[in-house]
């Protein structure tokens, strides 16, 4: 399940190691095992962030692996 909903207060924010200045997806370790992701050009505080299960997250970053790609946060 997704849902979109405002960036939780102290969540800890990563880039990918081949972040561009800036100019990156952002992941975060959440509550209840979920992860957080959010497009770091928007507003720290009140940008959108969408929520997946951890497990859904771990199964994406293998898929991108599977194809050379990956997102080293």
């Amino acid at each position: 399940m997704i849902i979109v909903r405002i960036a939780p207060n102290g969540a800890v924010w990563r880039c990918s190691s081949n972040d561009s200045g800036g100019n990156c997806v952002e992941v975060a370790s959440l509550t209840d095992g979920l992860v957080g992701i959010r497009d770091s050009k928007l507003d720290d505080a009140t940008g959108p962030v969408i929520t997946v299960a951890a497990a859904d997250w771990v199964t994406f970053q293998h898929q991108l692996q599977q194809h050379g790609e990956t997102f080293a946060a």
